[in-house]
Formats: structure tokens, C-alpha cells, sequence
């Protein structure tokens, strides 16, 4: 749920009670573990004229952005070395190529994409299927964009690659790798001599 409202400086606002949160056409910031988010819109158009936030979001999180309907219009390099498509692949398609077919037909994948053209946040672990059907887990937020005219004119989304962690959580038996095996077993026989 979201409130929209204007700043005496012309700044539009917005209070929201989702993790993420939109600043203007150009970019979003994430506020991870922050309930109640201040949205401040132009707050880059004041604070970040060298486009630093900018840079930092595309260095440290995969970044894909879509029309209302959920095609692709442009995605950050990281975002692509993820899933192992290029720029040229993924542009001009739908978001459902990265999801399994039984997921694309769901009644909650039609609500998710209602849900943001409706101007609501969606955050969640996602399972997504990259070139040649590789699976990766992502940590993903979603971001409705919101227009000079205060409505919803597109979707940003940013991600952070978790297919590490949801794997040792469903095998949590299966060795990391041999080294720390080895290191381990090291360990604990060395442990026991002294």
C-alpha cells in the first residue's frame, strides 16, 4: 500500500509499507528491512548529479526494466551474466521466459504483473530459468515506476543472485566444496590430538 503526496518544494513522495521503494523515472534505491519507507521522487535529480547511486545499483544488483505488460525494454550487464542471455536476446520479450511454463499460466504470476501496474512493490525469493535451462534463485524487488503524472509508467526490478544459499538449504548434506571438506576434517582431527 502506497501513499502519493507533494513536498512543498514540488518533490513528489510517497509512504509505503514494502521493503523497496521508487525514486523517480531514472533509478530506485532499496531500503532492505526498513518497514515504513519515506519515498522522496527526484531525490537523485537533487542528491545524485554525478549519478552515483546510479552506478552502485548497476554494479552491486542485476537490473532488468519493463513496459506495464512485462516486456523487457533494457537490462544491466550483471542481470544478463546471471541468467546467460545478451542485451539482444531478452529485449523485446516478455518476463515469462525466465519463469517455467506452469508459472507463466498461474493465476499468482497474473496477479504479481496486476500488482505492479496497480503501483504495488513485490519482493520475494524467485525462482528464475536462464539460457539453456539453467535454474538461478533470486533475491528480486520489483518496483512499479511512477510518471510526472503519477501514474504507474513502467517496472523496475532489481536482484541479487541466491542460488548458493537455496542450495545448501536443499542439500544441506552435499559437501561445499572438497577443500573446505578437507579443511574441516582437518579440523576436527586436529581438535582431538590436542
Amino acid at each position: 500500500m502506497s501513499n502519493i503526496g507533494n513536498y512543498t518544494d514540488g518533490y513528489r513522495v510517497a509512504v509505503t509499507s514494502d521493503w523497496s521503494s521508487v525514486l523517480n523515472s531514472r533509478a530506485t534505491a532499496e531500503h532492505e528491512g526498513i518497514q515504513e519507507n519515506l519515498i522522496i521522487f527526484g531525490f537523485l535529480k537533487r542528491h545524485d548529479k554525478n549519478g552515483a547511486v546510479v552506478a552502485a545499483l548497476n554494479v552491486s544488483h542485476a537490473v532488468i526494466s519493463f513496459q506495464l505488460d512485462g516486456t523487457i525494454l533494457d537490462a544491466n550487464q550483471k542481470f544478463l551474466d546471471l541468467l546467460g542471455y545478451s542485451l539482444t536476446d531478452v529485449r523485446g520479450r516478455h518476463h515469462s521466459m525466465f519463469v517455467e511454463a506452469a508459472e507463466y499460466r498461474s493465476v499468482d504470476y497474473v496477479a504479481f504483473w496486476q500488482a505492479l501496474r496497480n503501483g504495488e512493490f513485490r519482493t520475494g525469493q524467485f525462482k528464475r530459468i536462464g539460457k539453456g535451462g539453467k535454474v538461478v534463485w533470486i533475491e528480486g524487488y520489483y518496483n512499479p515506476i511512477i510518471g510526472s503524472n503519477g501514474r504507474v509508467a513502467g517496472v523496475v526490478g532489481f536482484a541479487t543472485d541466491i542460488t548458493a544459499q537455496i542450495e545448501i538449504l536443499a542439500y544441506p548434506d552435499k559437501p561445499l566444496d572438497r577443500d573446505f571438506e578437507e579443511t574441516c576434517h582437518a579440523a576436527v582431527h586436529s581438535s582431538r590430538k590436542g
